[in-house]
């Protein structure tokens, strides 16, 4: 019994593999500088967060202070209120905080490594953020009138800027084939 080796358009030939210049599409992506540049800005909003939240700690406001905080803006609450909006608030501002410096930290790491749905969730986030301190500008006259309501402030603009920033970063023309092989 003789074998003879099946032609080229025969069944049961092996074609020759393809070049990897048929595959150049699916190398990997170096990180392209501006990634880089939203990813060390997303670590900036993280630690800047953690400073919010150790500020909004150290620096909690008296009833005093917000009692007067309040009249000078033209409001008027009680003493039982303005205790039950501090420890409100002092609650949400620790919880929300964590919450903040984790969503900055897992952003940071997946935007990172080229995962598209970071980037889309991340700039909802820092619109969000944007918008709160657009928002936030509408009591501005209580929040200037306690120290602790203006290192918050001054905190939250830094923070949006810093979106805006990462936005910008994040939505470069170089940055889509990075972002597109994941």
């Amino acid at each position: 019994m003789t074998y003879t080796q099946p032609g080229p358009n025969q069944p049961g030939g092996f074609q020759a593999a393809p070049s990897l210049d048929d595959h150049r599409d699916l190398r990997p992506v170096a990180r392209p500088a501006a990634v880089d540049k939203a990813v060390k800005l997303m670590y900036a909003g993280a630690g800047l967060s953690l400073l919010s939240l150790l500020v909004g700690l150290l620096m909690r406001p008296s009833v005093a202070e917000m009692k007067d905080a309040m009249e000078q803006a033209g409001l008027s609450l009680s003493d039982a209120q303005i205790e039950q909006s501090l420890q409100q608030s002092f609650l949400t501002g620790i919880i929300g905080g964590l919450i903040g410096v984790g969503l900055w930290l897992l952003h940071a790491w997946a935007v990172g490594k080229g995962h598209n749905w970071a980037r889309i969730t991340g700039t909802v986030l820092g619109a969000l953020n944007i918008l709160g301190l657009l928002f936030g500008l509408l009591g501005l006259a209580v929040t200037l009138a306690t120290t602790s309501g203006i290192i918050g402030f001054v905190l939250q603009v830094v923070s949006a800027a810093l979106a805006a920033a990462i936005i910008y970063f994040m939505w470069r023309p170089e940055n889509k084939p990075f972002f597109g092989q994941h």
